[in-house]
């Protein structure tokens, strides 16, 4: 008898919302962004489960009938009783047994092979001249099995067949040049962030296989992604397999079954995947190579390829989890192929899916839940409601991602809460969750305040004066003051970096520009300037009320300065950062209406020159709109000052 989700449940999905925001999980939800069959929604994920629990097949044929006279298949793990309900068996057309999958193209010959298409796909084709080339080129390779051949096939077998091998062809060309042309390697920079994957799964054929098979330059919408929680290493295992071509080994959960998670997926109406395990090259240890069986020949062209790769596919990964609003994302939140389990150590653990840097850029609101299991899904240790709990992180987690234009500070608060595995890797994700057009390319052995002087480069303007205006602390870098570091960004705590970015309007002169004066990989070649209103030889106070800037008001001699006899205004000010010296003088920039400032000083303005070099030193705002009114009233300063930043 179908249970209704009960109410832990309901709060962990955003069901008990009364009016589900689009922030919220499972927000993005539409029917007509839905496949016509498998779960659908994070209800239709309860539904499903719950109905295969008791049940020994999946759903209904017709539910999963993909190819209407095709051969109708019933899939389920060979050996492992697999803990969660969707894992047990799929039943349906295009998803091939693995026995089949297996079958050397060879041993079937041409004819064999059509026969075998014919019976998968429904089809009555009789062979040609095109066809029997087609086929000929999977029967003579000696590696190829018939997974992999009708991986590489299905999706051009219903549209002019006869040309498929051109386009097959053409696309693996096409796809070579595109990811060429993503990297400019001269200056080290991914150029065109919005790469598609290098390979995909594709549940049907059980392989991975290149992108281009799919016959398409975007990311179609039959293509899913998976996201899911990293285990410790003590509870992996390495698995080599058929399905990736023995290519490198899967580190996966020394209790899951890779057989068990695509049955889940093809029963939550997936057909194609992104699993990083999969589709990502791994990282093989030189301590585990010799273990699989490999020549230190092998592992060194591997390794080398991976790295290879990496700097490209890594930076990119989160285009495949955002490249469209109604994309679908299944998440593991226990571990890949794991029972879904609310326990505390899924807020806590360094290894927990909302305590790591990639799933930031992996979050969606479009998301079904992995691993369900009608029972057991929640764990109490103490009093806290833990499905609320969740509820709120990853609702927080969606507020901070959805922001238009992207809040810089926010995501730099996330990230400096989360972990990874290599530091170089908040750098990538900041970068592209800040939509920047370009990115440094990935390596793990590189220093991150090297790829941060880089990235700077490629924010836009307005997060340029954001970093100048709203951040409290001068940088430590020599030759960068202006900004913070990539240690103080990520590092500082408290108020040194703001928790987020407040609603300022700068005007198109104050928005930070910069030039380049030379070739220099550190990104410190470049001078960052803007045209912004200046009040040189302030003074701080600090008194009855709070702290308050004294302006200079009229001509000021080197007799009147040294003997504090002239006149000044004072003006309420709100410190964002270090404490003010009341005995130095200051120079300051104002932008965003007067309420921005930043503090430093004016040091080379020489004669015949048309700006001004001014050191940082913090920043500060003018809160009270009357007392910004009175100081552009009184107007001490310059407006319009052409102002370079070390």
């Amino acid at each position: 008898m179908p249970q209704e989700v009960p109410p832990e449940l309901r709060t962990i999905f955003g069901l008990h919302c009364k009016a589900p925001s689009m922030h919220g999980p499972g927000g993005m939800q539409r029917k007509d962004s839905q496949p016509c069959y498998g779960a659908g929604s994070l209800e239709g994920v309860w539904k499903l489960a719950d109905m295969m629990r008791y049940s020994s097949s999946s759903t209904p044929f017709s539910a999963f009938k993909q190819f209407p006279e095709g051969y109708l298949f019933s899939v389920a793990p060979e050996d492992h009783d697999p803990p969660c309900p969707l894992q047990k068996r799929f039943d349906g057309t295009g998803a091939i047994l693995k026995d089949l999958a297996d079958t050397p193209c060879s041993s079937l010959g041409v004819p064999g092979l059509l026969q075998r298409l014919n019976e998968v796909l429904g089809t009555k084709y009789q062979l040609n001249e095109c066809l029997s080339s087609l086929l000929d080129c999977y029967v003579s390779r000696p590696d190829c099995d018939f997974g992999r051949a009708y991986g590489e096939i299905r999706r051009g077998w219903f549209c002019d067949v006869d040309r498929l091998q051109d386009r097959l062809e053409r696309g693996a060309r096409q796809d070579s040049e595109m990811r060429q042309k993503a990297i400019d390697p001269e200056r080290g920079l991914i150029v065109q962030l919005r790469t598609p994957p290098r390979r995909v799964w594709d549940l049907y054929s059980n392989r991975v296989l290149p992108f281009w098979v799919l016959l398409s330059t975007d990311i179609p919408a039959n293509v899913w992604a998976v996201s899911h929680s990293w285990v410790d290493i003590d509870q992996r295992k390495l698995v080599q397999t058929r399905v990736n071509g023995f290519e490198w080994p899967l580190p996966i959960p020394y209790d899951v079954e890779l057989d068990h998670v695509r049955i889940e997926l093809l029963n939550l109406g997936a057909e194609y995947v992104w699993l990083d395990v999969l589709c990502l090259r791994q990282q093989v240890e030189d301590k585990v190579y010799l273990q699989l069986g490999w020549n230190p020949d092998r592992w060194k062209r591997t390794e080398a390829l991976r790295q290879e790769e990496w700097k490209l596919d890594v930076p990119t990964i989160g285009h495949v989890y955002r490249c469209k609003r109604s994309q679908v994302v299944i998440k593991y939140f226990s571990g890949l192929g794991r029972p879904f389990c609310v326990t505390s150590e899924m807020f806590s653990g360094e290894r927990s899916w909302h305590n790591r840097v990639w799933t930031m850029q992996e979050t969606s609101a479009n998301w079904l839940l992995g691993g369900l299991r009608p029972e057991k899904y929640l764990i109490r240790k103490d009093h806290l409601d833990y499905p609320s709990i969740f509820h709120a992180r990853i609702c927080n987690l969606l507020n901070v991602l959805s922001q238009d234009p992207p809040d810089l500070f926010a995501l730099a608060k996330a990230l400096q809460n989360r972990r990874s595995t290599h530091d170089i890797d908040r750098v990538s994700a900041l970068g592209l969750l800040l939509k920047c057009p370009a990115l440094p390319m990935y390596d793990i052995e590189r220093c991150c305040e090297e790829a941060w002087s880089q990235l700077v480069q490629q924010m836009s303007r307005k997060h340029l004066t954001d970093l100048l205006a709203l951040c409290p602390v001068a940088g430590d870098v020599p030759g960068a003051k202006w900004r913070p570091s990539w240690s103080q960004l990520i590092q500082e705590r408290g108020k040194a970096i703001p928790s987020s970015t407040p609603s300022v309007e700068y005007s198109e002169g104050e928005l930070l520009d910069y030039f380049s004066v030379g070739e220099s990989p550190t990104g410190l070649n470049v001078v960052y300037w803007n045209r912004a209103y200046v009040i040189e030889n302030c003074k701080f106070t600090v008194g009855e009320g709070g702290i308050r800037m004294h302006a200079l008001l009229g001509p000021l001699s080197q007799q009147q300065l040294a003997g504090d006899s002239y006149k000044t205004a004072p003006f309420l000010v709100e410190t964002l950062g270090p404490p003010f010296d009341p005995k130095l003088n200051y120079s300051v920039v104002g932008m965003a209406g007067l309420e921005c400032w930043v503090l430093g000083n004016i040091v080379d303005r020489r004669s015949g020159m048309d700006y001004v070099k001014f050191e940082k030193i913090s920043a500060f705002r003018i809160p009270d709109a009357r007392e910004r009114e009175r100081l552009w009233h009184l107007n001490p300063g310059y407006s319009d000052t052409s102002i370079r930043y070390l």
